[in-house]
């Protein structure tokens, strides 16, 4: 009897165990698991059971395809449930591959014509100093002459005198006025001839020429067309040119409100005062 008691009782052990393995098994009809969700990178996730926002069926990739981990049962009668474990798809999107294109921009040939460069017109030569000028003018009149003449530097400043002179008044004098305001050269006392002292007076030079024009350029230009000027004419060249007269001087001025150069040449036969 007891055999018989013990009999029943494992068997109805057995029963009842058989029966709990039936309840731990998930079957592919149980509503209260989670769907298995496969979806697409347009498909929206969604959880329990609700459907996807898409009208369209997923399909299944091997990429997104659940799996199933499951345990395999031991020797024992108890049998683990299977665990069924739902991997989310990537939602990250892909970025589309951008291919940046270098273009070279059109060549356009321009219709315009190419401008011409304007005219350089030189820079104006500074005018040079009437004692550039002197200096060179002497130069040249020793050039054209066959003995050259010793230029003195105390009767420069009785020409430069009356080159001044000239701007004013341009005619010639008897050289007494230059020397006698300078206080140039040889006294001549008038005393001695039975003449009162205001007679008497320096002498500097014997002879003048004189010569004006509207020259322009370089002190080497205007002097040589003064120098030219004076070897051209014959009446100047007689005395200018003569070895008689063996001392010389020059003074030269330009004067601004005639754009007048005035130039005179004095000469003499001794030197008189240096």
């Amino acid at each position: 009897m007891r055999k018989t008691l013990f009999v029943l009782i494992i068997a109805l052990f057995l029963v009842l165990a058989g029966c709990q393995q039936t309840d731990n098994t998930v079957s592919d009809t149980d509503t209260t698991a989670p769907p298995i969700v496969i979806v697409t990178e347009t498909q929206e996730v969604v959880t329990g059971t609700e459907q996807t926002s898409s009208t369209e069926e997923p399909k299944k990739t091997e990429s997104n395809t659940s799996y199933e981990k499951t345990d395999i049962a031991s020797d024992s009668a108890e049998s683990k449930p299977v665990i069924t474990e739902t991997k989310p798809p990537s939602t990250t999107k892909p970025k589309p591959e951008t291919t940046t294109e270098t273009t070279n921009p059109p060549i356009t040939e321009s219709t315009e014509s190419t401008p011409e460069p304007p005219e350089t017109v030189p820079p104006p030569v500074a005018r040079p100093s009437g004692s550039e000028v002197a200096a060179k003018v002497a130069v040249y009149i020793n050039q054209y002459r066959g003995s050259s003449a010793t230029v003195l530097p105390g009767l420069g400043g009785v020409a430069l005198y009356r080159a001044n002179e000239l701007v004013s008044n341009f005619a010639h004098t008897d050289g007494i006025d230059a020397c006698n305001a300078l206080q140039y050269g040889e006294l001549v006392d008038m005393t001695l001839y039975g003449m009162s002292e205001s007679d008497s007076y320096y002498q500097g030079y014997n002879r003048e020429a004189i010569a004006k024009g509207n020259w322009g350029g370089t002190a080497d230009e205007i002097a040589q067309r003064i120098a030219t000027g004076f070897k051209n004419s014959a009446s100047h060249w007689k005395y200018l040119g003569s070895s008689e007269y063996s001392y010389m001087a020059v003074g030269c001025v330009y004067d601004e409100a005639t754009c007048m150069w005035y130039c005179c040449i004095c000469v003499s036969t001794k030197n008189y005062g240096g």
